[in-house]
């Protein structure tokens, strides 16, 4: 029941007429005066009069009203529509409130018979389950449930857990399955099908080599191809437990267990930590190139041999832990509206270096779009009219140089650079033959050429000799015959196998290798354009950590403890025995030693695009389509799909940094059109390159210090302008806080590796101690080492980025003494300024002028001497 109140909410006025009727004209007209209900209005109506009388007894508004009411003879009709519109909207109120009652109650009912019927079908399920169970023994009794557990575990599917709750059941569901899974031994890398292993005879091989019962096989169901995965389940874990001990010495007795690893039968967390101790043994292992850890209990344990018992042989594993080198090739047909599948492509393999050909770019592409958002070095080779071109996009990570190629040979589209990777050099090279009616000689040349220098190389390219069987290495015509005759003769691989080219089915991309030892797999996948893709796995082992860079988070940092540790010091007492060197090397070191304090660090990895949900659910429905249909229809719908989906998570970000601002928009514009600041490997006067960091700083250092000149140390004479000489500079904490607080908040490097973020953050109890030292430095005029100490960093002009000469240096200096200079300066400018020692023609480097302002002046001037 729902109980309504209804209020007034202002009270009604009664309006009395000048002359009151009589009680005899009042009975009147109560006996004669009537209202019909259906033609009054809730906003008032003319059919009404505007005064009339209500009877006490016949109608029921009248105990709604007040006490003050009851003795009013007269209402107006606005008083009437005003107490109908509330009783109207709470019967309305109340007539919702019972069909929603109605509605519930009906649900309810409905969830009743349906609970009933799915009880009474677990009844007959249990029941003919518990007789199946008497009349087949071979059953585990695990495997029977009471009616409450079976209850209890449809409810809990059925209702949404609390997340608090999770791991306790996780935890329990663990504990209840450990002993079954004692009884159990998981087989891996079996060579048999899953119809072989589900036929008698194994398991019975198996109990008759290991000394068992014969136990039960099951192969534990996989997404992905690959041999099956068998659990054993016996009568007790000791059996299991002799099973693992005797395997692998008996498993060569077995059919198709040659290949066969057994391990326990572990819960998820047990297996990763059982996966991670066989890592940290085999690692272990191979440094000692012998046996001498294993892994028990989920731990890593030493093999206790008997006396003199040699350690048993070991032969070195590699462990692969997805760090190794890997490229990615495909014939892009025009890169320019293929730039967001290749993101995709790039954050889904983790691609290292693409070898991209048939680019169709020209010199007003610039590379920073190519460089997918600055991760990786771009290096092209574009043929500035239609078609051709090619390109290498390396990961900045990677150390690089580049190969040029013999005059005679740059109408070759051939790309090669030297990359190095934990000391080894590595050619990698990218060729486009544009066309099968083309002269090969040249591109034998151009492959001689790369393949002299002896490293082991990878050149990946489209030839366009479609006409060579790679099965039989037979060719049909002259030109691919003499492209054939040179791999062969030049001891070269070809692993590509599967056609590249579908329409009609083709091989025409190759990967092509002088050591075979370095790929690993050469796979190819779905279609990228005309061509389809492909990835070359390699063991080069690349140091993925080094993608990785540490920073210190600024914005995070605490401040407060910063500001209030820094004012607790008495600056004057510490300073005053201390010279203008020892006082800044003193506040740097409390300054380090709080940032590493109270200024948090955070890992910046690569700027790997995030895509949606749908982005990556078509991705793997794309993917999925493609190894089972091929290029069929389905697999054209999902791929438009895809990059209409691609499209529109790239506008939605691009809309979001325009109505970000202006300045995140500049910023967008300026990143994606800025060159690249990346230096590859530098050739000095030998025309050998250089790769090494330090080598390149020495090279630079000498290339810089020839274009200047040695100070003599001999100040010119000047006659003084004025005999006012200029007053002494007051460096008071509130001017120095003033300038510290205008810095701009970057995390810039200078040698005393304190940046402005931090001066600014904390300008308010630095500008004490900083007034102290530029006091004292000024009066002896003596500045700190650090002051007069630069980085040095190599900006690049224009020409090649090889040739040191074409970059000019800029140098970082400490952003405190920028502070000192900024004081000085404005005072020496105040006082040139008020002896007028600086002349009016002077516009640069003054404040409000510019050379607008001089161009105005200029015009002035002009048109005076004009109108003279």
């Amino acid at each position: 029941m729902v109980l309504t109140t209804i209020r007034a909410t202002r009270p009604f006025r009664v309006k009395r007429k000048a002359n009151s009727p009589s009680k005899s004209d009042t009975k009147k007209a109560k006996t004669t005066t009537s209202v019909d209900m259906n033609k009054l209005h809730v906003n008032g109506s003319n059919s009404i009069e505007e005064n009339f009388t209500v009877d006490e007894l016949s109608n029921p508004l009248y105990e709604l009203m007040s006490n003050d009411f009851k003795s009013k003879d007269e209402f107006t009709t606005n008083d009437l529509a005003a107490m109908f519109k509330s009783l109207a909207i709470t019967i309305l109120n109340l007539q919702k409130q019972n069909s929603n009652l109605q509605k519930q109650n009906s649900t309810l009912k409905n969830d009743m018979n349906t609970l009933v019927d799915k009880v009474t079908e677990l009844e007959n399920h249990i029941q003919s389950s518990s007789s199946q169970s008497k009349e087949n023994p071979i059953i585990p009794t695990t495997m029977v449930k009471s009616f409450a557990s079976v209850v209890a575990s449809s409810v809990t599917s059925s209702i949404a857990t609390p997340e608090s709750q999770l791991s306790i059941m996780k935890a329990a569901s663990y504990a209840n399955t450990e002993d079954s899974r004692r009884t159990n031994v998981i087989l891996k890398n079996m060579d048999l099908t899953s119809d072989a292993i589900a036929k008698t005879e194994f398991a019975t091989s198996i109990a008759s080599a290991c000394g068992t019962s014969t136990p039960s096989v099951f192969c534990l169901p996989q997404s992905a191809k690959g041999p099956p995965i068998v659990r054993l389940t016996f009568k007790n874990k000791e059996e299991a437990s002799t099973v693992l001990t005797k395997f692998n010495s008996v498993k060569a007795s077995i059919q198709g267990c040659l290949n066969a690893s057994p391990r326990p039968d572990l819960s998820k967390p047990e297996l990763q930590k059982y996966r991670q101790s066989w890592k940290t043994a085999i690692k272990l292992n191979n440094e000692r190139m012998q046996t001498i850890y294993t892994v028990r209990n989920l731990e890593v344990v030493k093999i206790n041999y008997r006396e003199n018992q040699e350690p048993w042989p070991w032969t070195k594993k590699t462990l692969y832990c997805g760090k190794y080198l890997k490229i990615g090739y495909t014939n892009c047909c025009s890169i320019k509206n293929k730039i967001l599948p290749l993101k995709l492509w790039s954050s889904t393999s983790n691609i290292d270096i693409f070898c991209l050909a048939e680019t169709k770019l020209d010199s007003n592409f610039p590379d920073n779009i190519l460089s997918l958002d600055d991760e990786y070095s771009v290096l092209r080779n574009d043929r500035n009219k239609h078609g051709g071109g090619i390109a290498m996009l390396i990961r900045k990570t990677i150390k690089y140089s580049i190969i040029a190629l013999p005059l005679h040979l740059n109408s070759c589209e051939v790309l090669s650079a030297d990359i190095a990777v934990n000391g080894q050099i590595i050619r990698i090279v990218t060729i486009y033959h544009p066309n099968h009616q083309n002269c090969s000689k040249e591109l034998l040349e151009c492959l001689k050429f790369v393949l002299s220098s002896g490293h082991p190389s990878i050149i990946a390219g489209d030839y366009n000799l479609a006409h060579i069987n790679w099965d039989s290495y037979t060719a049909s015509d002259s030109r691919c015959q003499a492209l054939l005759d040179f791999v062969l003769n030049s001891g070269l691989s070809q692993f590509v196998r599967n056609p590249t080219r579908l329409e009609p089915p083709n091989i025409l991309d190759l990967v092509l290798s002088n050591s075979a030892n370095i790929i690993k797999d050469v796979s190819v996948l779905d279609k990228f354009s005309d061509h389809c893709k492909i990835e070359i796995d390699t063991w080069v082992e690349l140091d993925r950590m080094a993608l990785r860079k540490s920073i210190k988070n600024f914005e995070k940092g605490d401040f407060i403890s910063i500001n209030y540790l820094l004012a607790r010091i008495d600056w004057n007492m510490r300073f005053s025995t201390m010279s203008v060197e020892e006082m800044y090397d003193d506040l740097q070191r409390i300054i380090l030693n709080l940032i590493d304090r109270y200024i948090p660090t955070i890992v910046l990895r690569p700027n790997n695009p995030r895509h949606s949900k749908e982005t990556k659910k078509l991705q793997r429905e794309k993917l999925m389509i493609w190894r089972k249909e091929g290029n069929s229809k389905n697999y054209k719908e999902i791929a438009a799909q895809l990059k209409l989906s691609l499209v529109k998570t790239e506008e939605e970000r691009v809309s979001n940094i325009i109505d970000s601002g202006s300045r995140k928009f500049f910023q967008f514009i300026k990143g994606n059109y800025k060159g690249c600041n990346r230096i590859p490997s530098i050739q000095s006067d030998s025309k050998i390159p250089i790769m090494n960091e330090d080598a390149k700083a020495e090279v630079f250092g000498d290339v810089f210090s020839s274009c200047f000149n040695l100070d003599n140390d001999i100040t010119p004479s000047q006659e003084l302008l004025t005999p006012e000489s200029c007053p002494d500079i007051l460096f008071l904490p509130e001017e120095i806080e003033r300038q510290l607080y205008k810095l701009k908040a970057r995390h810039n490097t200078s040698p005393d590796k304190i940046p402005a973020v931090f001066l600014k953050k904390a300008c308010t109890s630095l500008a004490l101690p900083l007034s102290i030292i530029f006091t004292e430095s000024f009066r002896v005029g003596i500045l700190p080492n650090l002051w007069k100490t630069a980085i040095v960093m190599p900006l690049h002009k224009k020409g090649s980025r090889c040739d040191p000469s074409n970059y000019r240096p800029i140098s970082l200096t400490s952003s405190v003494c920028k502070v000192m200079e900024r004081i000085v300066r404005r005072h020496m400018v105040e006082f040139l300024s008020e002896h007028k020692l600086i002349s009016g023609r002077q516009f640069g480097f003054r404040n409000r002028r510019s050379t607008l302002s001089q161009l105005l002046v200029y015009q002035c001037q002009l048109i005076k001497n004009a109108l003279s």
